[in-house]
């Protein structure tokens, strides 16, 4: 496990992973820095329901031609903190309205990409070396007591034959321990799906508030899953504490942009 990459094309930050790249995966988590929105929203948002069409198709224009995929074929979540996992069959549009609910897409159409989001939530990226499927993930506490990350990973194997020991993973930046302040009803739904042992392990208790590590337990989901652990690569910028850098929901609110996880298969 390691911090990731910061890339920067003119005004465009991205963040990438050190095990992806020596794999050759195209992907990328984006920042908030090097878009065209503006006010409350400036500058890289990829949330339309804030933004302007035209902002966003900007938006993710400028992140498509650095990263190498056409925003034609990029099919995204339509998050709901749930864990259902779409399986991507055809060419789709980034943004179909037609999209149904899910919070992971998994794809084997090689050069398509797939898109999930957060702004302190985990994003999750799986590779698969032999096949070439991939998976985006979105993953907050309520993904964690799911087990969507887990749903990908044998969303993968059932469709694509992919073997869990020939995945790689990428956590994203997300909010991190320290400053994700939850109750004893989180702790007790966390600690419920997990274990206590391994729960309370990455979920600190200080007085009567718990401080769950949202990316150790999207690492957690993976192993269990059979990823190794030399095979997840995990980011550790804090949404919550940069707010330069990245959107948080913790922060602000509601009113902000998400960044984006982004992988294209190989």
């Amino acid at each position: 496990m390691s911090g990731f990459t910061e890339y920067r094309t003119g005004e465009l930050v991205l963040l990438r992973s050190p095990l992806f790249e020596r794999e050759g995966i195209s992907h990328a988590f984006t920042t908030r820095l090097g878009g065209v929105s503006g006010g409350a929203l400036e500058s890289l948002n990829l949330r339309p329901s804030v933004d302007s069409p035209e902002n966003i198709a900007e938006n993710l224009r400028r992140v498509a031609e650095v990263v190498g995929f056409s925003p034609e074929r990029c099919a995204a979540t339509r998050q709901v903190h749930g864990a259902a996992v779409r399986v991507v069959a055809q060419d789709e549009p980034a943004f179909s309205p037609a999209r149904p609910d899910c919070d992971g897409v998994v794809c084997r159409l090689r050069g398509h990409a797939l898109m999930s989001f957060g702004a302190d939530c985990v994003t999750v990226l799986i590779g698969d070396r032999r096949t070439g499927a991939a998976a985006a993930v979105h993953a907050g506490w309520r993904g964690a007591v799911a087990g969507t990350v887990t749903r990908a990973v044998e969303t993968m194997s059932r469709e694509f034959g992919s073997r869990p020991e020939e995945m790689i993973a990428a956590i994203g930046p997300a909010i991190s321990g320290e400053r994700y302040e939850v109750g004893e009803e989180v702790a007790q739904a966390l600690i419920g799906a997990c274990g206590e042992e391994d729960a309370l392990a990455i979920m600190p208790r200080r007085g009567e508030k718990f401080y769950p590590d949202l990316r150790a337990f999207a690492a957690l989901r993976l192993r269990r899953a059979g990823v190794g652990v030399t095979s997840i690569d995990l980011d550790t910028h804090c949404t919550y504490s940069e707010p330069e850098m990245f959107w948080s929901h913790r922060r602000t609110g509601d009113a902000r942009g998400v960044q984006a996880a982004i992988i294209v298969v190989k």
